[in-house]
């Protein structure tokens, strides 16, 4: 990412790097990714909350789900927001 890149967009667009990589196929649509870079910036320390969000949302409920046998590898995953709870929904 260059350091001219001030867009919301582009602060988001290297975060699926921090995913876990067992689910081989991982889908957002564009209003997850926008609430996760709403979400996650902060001006005072800028992205780094990103990569704490992402993995709480994100990584920690993948990896509950490749557990459980929820997700299977090489399945895909399609994070979406989750209308009825404000956050995001893995489905």
């Amino acid at each position: 990412m260059t350091s001219s890149a001030t867009s919301s967009s582009c602060r988001c667009a290297s975060w699926p790097a921090v995913w876990p990589t067992a689910a081989s196929t991982r889908r957002s649509p564009p209003t997850a990714r926008q609430w996760l870079a709403d979400t996650g910036y902060d001006p005072a320390y800028g992205a780094r909350p990103l990569r704490r969000l992402v993995q709480k949302e994100i990584g920690d409920r993948l990896a509950t789900g490749l557990l459980s046998g929820q997700v299977r590898d090489g399945s895909t995953v399609v994070v979406d927001r989750d209308d009825e709870g404000g956050g995001l929904a893995l489905r």
